[in-house]
């Protein structure tokens, strides 16, 4: 028995000593028109971005985005209303509206077309914008974590009474300012006093946060988690939260583009697809458009905490710890630096 395990392994042996890299063909397809935007109850512009799905160069990268420009792109309105969105300069496949009249409101139906510089036309299918609730409060803990490079973050929440005369479904966006702290610059030429050694610089939470009130309806939503803003400095800290009303369609785009965001990516997992959502061409039924347009109401609420935990000896002894870049501190976090004094609005 042993000697035929001897002879048995020894072919294994050999082989895993000579396995020569096997460079595979990348299956390429046709580019796709990608479509990114929302109308919503807000004050204007209105940005919709446009791109057309890159080709593989390397199986463990994602493809580069091609950019699409010259496009005529518009967003209607149920009540024969329309405006045109241009092309922003200096960012390419990015259009905004232009006419400060032309406000989203709650109730009304959306579509966007689009015709591509090649004669394609794509049109969105119709978007209602539904109500969204008021944010009750805004609300955080400090914690701490087993991460040693941001050991500390507070997780912020929020509290908000579901309707119960219909179904509803959210997303939730979150922003965070945090204190960012550099070696600063002479406050006057030849000066041995330090100015601009800390600015507020603004973190966006984007990750898919979603959920429909099948369980809740008509109850409160209570803590639900928006993000986890970290903690670089002591002091004030600012949060902002963004709740908007989804139609049921976009709920379930956005559902299966979150799952596709958080697979394990085991080989037992199925190959991702692309995610098409409401946009179509209007020639070609089957031609769809990867990404959605929607239309959302949104509220905003915001919250600033004076930061005490912040104070406490281990938080102070792990940011005296940190590097400290040097330099103008709204030249280290440029664009998005703002001096301690030029706190950001709604939070005076």
């Amino acid at each position: 028995m042993q000697k035929w395990l001897l002879i048995g392994l020894l072919p294994a042996g050999i082989l895993l000593s000579c396995v020569d890299e096997v460079q595979l063909p990348i299956r390429q397809a046709e580019p796709q028109l990608v479509v990114e935007g929302t109308i919503t109850n807000e004050s204007p512009p209105y940005m919709v971005r446009l791109t057309y799905t890159g080709a593989f160069e390397n199986i463990s990268l994602r493809p580069k985005e091609t950019p699409i420009s010259n496009a005529v792109v518009t967003i209607r309105d149920d009540a024969g209303q329309s405006t045109g969105l241009i092309g922003i300069t200096g960012q390419p496949g990015y259009y905004q509206t232009t006419d400060p009249s032309f406000v989203g409101q709650v109730g009304r139906t959306y579509t966007l077309s689009v015709t591509l510089p090649n004669g394609k036309r794509y049109m969105s299918r119709p978007e209602k914008m539904l109500p969204v609730p008021a944010i009750d409060t805004v609300y955080s803990e400090f914690i701490s974590t087993d991460n040693v490079q941001t050991p500390y973050r507070y997780r912020v929440y929020i509290d908000t009474k579901d309707p119960a005369d219909q179904p509803n479904f959210y997303r939730w966006e979150g922003l965070f300012y945090s204190l960012r702290p550099s070696t600063g610059s002479p406050c006057t030429p030849f000066s041995r006093d330090i100015c601009n050694d800390r600015c507020w610089v603004p973190v966006t939470i984007r990750t898919v946060n979603i959920s429909s009130d099948q369980l809740v309806n008509g109850n409160t939503v209570q803590k639900r988690l928006i993000m986890e803003s970290l903690v670089f400095a002591t002091g004030p800290q600012l949060f902002e939260v963004r709740q908007y009303s989804l139609t049921r369609e976009a709920y379930q785009f956005w559902k299966r583009f979150g799952e596709q965001q958080t697979r394990v990516g085991t080989i037992f997992d199925p190959l991702p697809a692309p995610i098409t959502g409401n946009v179509v061409n209007t020639t070609d039924p089957d031609d769809l458009a990867l990404g959605y347009f929607g239309a959302s109401a949104v509220v905003v609420a915001r919250s600033r905490i004076e930061g005490e935990e912040t104070y406490r000896p281990q938080v102070r002894g792990f940011l005296s710890t940190i590097i400290i870049p040097q330099g103008d501190c709204r030249a280290v976090y440029a664009p998005t630096g703002r001096l301690p004094g030029d706190i950001p609005e709604g939070w005076r």
